[in-house]
């Protein structure tokens, strides 16, 4: 039977990966125009910018969506994976590796911007922008498993890996000085 499913089934793996590859620009552009629509103090909206490592020009990074709001540069990573049917059902190990996958995707966004800050600034007016956070954008709810401020905008409130509409709701309500102090706020260094 599992024979014949698999046969069944073959060109579904194919299709989902084709669908996932075409969905991933419209989930960067869906987020991108909803923050430009809610967001009117909002500038310098930028898509797929490919952050070039200086000696080789290897692209090193790519940001999905980043944009200036109140001397803050937002980098948007825009997620769109799908979920497992277990994730659904609450077994746990699905919905621990899924929330260890998220978090280590972040980790990385903050470890490259630490190390491609000046190059970041550069691409953005570094004159007008004090520093950058990286978060994530993802189509549906996603479990964060700790209160540590690291994964938070806001804690309790607003996590770093969140839904466009959260990410909307934090810019609308909160003075955004906090994110000074943010463990993983980046401060541009004037050139």
């Amino acid at each position: 039977m599992r024979a014949v499913s698999r046969d069944l089934c073959g060109g579904f793996d194919k299709s989902r990966k084709k669908l996932r590859e075409k969905k991933g620009p419209y989930f960067e552009k869906y987020v991108k125009n909803m923050i430009g629509k809610a967001i009117k103090g909002a500038t310098d909206f930028k898509c797929n910018i490919m952050v070039k490592s200086p000696p080789s020009k290897e692209v090193v990074w790519e940001i999905d969506v980043g944009f200036v709001f109140q001397g803050i540069l937002f980098l948007v990573d825009a997620k769109h994976w799908y979920k497992q049917i277990k994730y659904f059902l609450a077994e746990g190990t699905s919905i621990s590796s899924r929330l260890s996958d998220l978090e280590s995707l972040l980790d990385a966004e903050d470890r490259k911007l630490k190390r491609y800050q000046r190059i970041v600034a550069k691409i953005w007016n570094e004159h007008l922008v004090a520093g950058a956070i990286c978060l994530m954008c993802t189509e549906d709810v996603e479990f964060v498993g700790s209160f540590d401020r690291k994964w938070w905008l806001q804690t309790g409130e607003y996590p770093r890996i969140c839904l466009v509409g959260e990410l909307i709701r934090y810019l609308q309500s909160e003075n955004l000085a906090s994110l000074y102090d943010h463990p993983e706020f980046v401060r541009f260094q004037r050139s």
